[in-house]
């Protein structure tokens, strides 16, 4: 569901109607095309190594949901297909849940800051009731980060954080989480938080491959949403100079030089 959030009293629910369409690249396909090239791949002479094989099928399978995902952030034409691509992205990577946060992405000073979440709606408004953004861990800390946030870094919980990480496991919430900050050149914020029910070790794993996907898409949803609000990034206007500059800079001409 897509949100305005207010933060934390007024409340206004933004939800808008698109068709979506998402595209992955078929495995059967893969195998039989790209990874073994033209030809008959039954014919030895035109069959590749196959742990080679092996390896470049896996990538090719994990690369598929970043470039479908990345694909569906560019189609994205409301707040609704945001929604929808949170959606797919924890059927995608097997999560139990997945937010996006943006503040600062409108016009106003005072706007409220923009939701977008997989979460139940009665679990938004509890969120919202009991005010715990003011005390969220993933919220204080993760929009002050330049790095993705494993959750194991909040520390001891106390008082009323404890309560609110009993109630999120309560309304579907996963037992681990990665929360990516974006900070965009106006001031603009993005949080896209992620959870999971995986074992410690499975998690230590597969939080390489989140910490490489979502680092990206997080950057590609904010920046979507900021043109969805009409605030697109403005093109950089660089005086003769400057675009001399850089065209030797790309010639490798000596800095001193330049």
């Amino acid at each position: 569901m897509a949100y305005r959030w207010s933060w934390p009293s007024t409340r206004e629910r933004r939800v808008r109607n698109a068709p979506i369409k998402i595209s992955a690249i078929n495995s059967e396909e893969c195998k039989h095309g790209a990874l073994y090239g033209a030809g008959d791949p039954t014919k030895p002479g035109n069959r590749p190594d196959h742990s080679r094989v092996w390896k470049i099928e896996m990538n090719e399978t994990a690369d598929s949901r970043l470039f479908a995902a990345l694909s569906e952030i560019q189609n994205a034409t409301d707040g609704e297909a945001i929604a929808k691509l949170l959606d797919h992205l924890i059927a995608f990577y097997g999560l139990k849940s997945a937010a996006y946060l943006g503040t600062g992405i409108a016009r106003a000073h005072d706007a409220e800051p923009y939701l977008a979440v997989t979460y139940s709606s009665e679990w938004v408004e509890r969120y919202k009731d009991q005010r715990y953004a003011e005390i969220d861990p993933v919220i204080v800390m993760g929009l002050r980060r330049l790095l993705p946030l494993d959750w194991s870094e909040f520390g001891r919980l106390e008082g009323r954080q404890i309560t609110l990480f009993g109630e999120a496991g309560e309304f579907g919430l996963g037992e681990r989480g990665l929360s990516i900050p974006v900070h965009g050149r106006q001031g603009d914020r993005g949080l896209l938080s992620i959870t999971s029910d995986l074992g410690e070790r499975e998690w230590e794993s597969e939080k390489r491959v989140y910490m490489r996907d979502f680092q990206v898409i997080a950057t590609h949803i904010h920046d979507r949403v900021l043109r969805l609000e009409g605030l697109a990034p403005q093109p950089a206007h660089l005086s003769p100079r400057e675009l001399e500059c850089l065209e030797w800079i790309a010639q490798a001409v000596s800095l001193v030089v330049v």
